[in-house]
């Protein structure tokens, strides 16, 4: 597993000083593993060959429904 960047903890180093953090992802089912209120969801899917033979697991990040809007003028 890569180094990750110091700003950056782990859920259980936070919650020892913490113990009233919360976790806002949250375990959904083993298709959907983590889910989240406004950001989506993770889903476990597995792609396969045309016959069906599973090649490689492969998690996908779908976003809900939205628009983002950039407001630009004549000077960006």
């Amino acid at each position: 597993m890569p180094e990750k960047p110091r700003h950056l903890r782990w859920y259980s180093e936070v919650v020892e000083s913490n113990p009233g953090f919360r976790l806002d992802w949250r375990f959904s089912s083993r298709d959907v593993p983590l889910a989240h209120e406004r950001l989506g969801a993770i889903w476990h899917a597995v792609v396969c060959s045309p016959d069906g033979t599973p090649l490689y697991d492969q998690p996908l990040w779908t976003e809900p429904t939205g628009a983002i809007v950039v407001a630009t003028d004549e000077q960006d």
